[in-house]
């Protein structure tokens, strides 16, 4: 039951890289102007509610080409000691590929992102020798991407050990290409779990909530957003959100951070 409850996180955790049209470039954000470096700092809630912005925080530092594309990522902890450090390579327009490394610079993740001729995400691929965080052995996994004419990405099936088929995801969007619910039935052994999310933005775009409902409708989930000061090319450089939900383990949950962020431009 551990492990299987560690596979779902992982393969969650995997489906936030696979989110956007172009991970690798500054649309992922989306960031807007001619952005040279990112500093992001996280502050997490010291008693899951409440963050103490005086404590030292996380922090990731992405910098980028003249291009708009990624080209290093490096995580830090509270103590500014390097935890991972991700290389991007491209082979083209039609092939990223993002390297992860540990803090001693050992190379074992490997993400490979395939686009169309329109820029658009049609399959991601990792292979990994190991997730040590997860406790889990060698794993292959692979995500196949659907789009409709007007070019939203409204399927996804993902898989692992290359065949295996664990997650199929079909999604709506409203007028303005953003993606308003998910529908997803994940597949574990013989058993299949059903679940649906609820996405709402504010005026500007920005994501400010989504909410997570069984196969029976009954809430059991979701994140808010609120955002705080912006540059003048309308990126934002606070923001506080929150994680609600309930576990067998933990009962009824909320987690809370406060990201700040430093945006340098070219």
């Amino acid at each position: 039951m551990k492990n299987l409850i560690l596979l779902i996180i992982f393969l969650l955790m995997v489906k936030l890289a696979t989110a956007q049209t172009r991970v690798t470039d500054l649309s992922q954000a989306p960031l807007k102007g001619k952005v040279r470096q990112v500093t992001t700092y996280t502050f997490r809630g010291a008693n899951h509610t409440s963050p103490d912005t005086t404590a030292s925080s996380e922090k990731t530092i992405e910098t980028f080409d003249e291009k708009g594309w990624e080209i290093e990522e490096k995580m830090y902890d509270k103590s500014d000691a390097l935890k991972q450090r991700f290389s991007f390579e491209y082979i083209g327009d039609s092939i990223a590929v993002r390297n992860q490394f540990n803090a001693s610079g050992k190379l074992f993740v490997k993400y490979i992102y395939k686009y169309d001729g329109q820029g658009k995400e049609t399959e991601f691929d990792m292979n990994s020798d190991a997730q040590p965080q997860f406790r889990l052995a060698k794993i292959n996994y692979r995500c196949i991407c659907k789009y409709d004419k007007l070019g939203d990405r409204i399927g996804e099936e993902q898989y692992i050990d290359n065949d295996k088929l664990s997650m199929r995801t079909i999604s709506k969007y409203n007028d303005q290409h953003q993606r308003i619910q998910s529908d997803e039935e994940s597949f574990f052994g013989t058993s299949i779990k059903k679940s649906k999310i609820i996405f709402t933005y504010d005026n500007a775009g920005n994501p400010i909530k989504s909410e997570n409902y069984d196969a029976d409708g009954q809430l059991t989930g979701g994140n808010n957003a609120s955002y705080d000061r912006f540059d003048k090319y309308g990126n934002w450089l606070i923001r506080t959100s929150s994680y609600s939900g309930h576990s067998a383990y933990q009962g009824d949950f909320t987690f809370m951070d406060i990201t700040k962020r430093l945006i340098e431009y070219y």
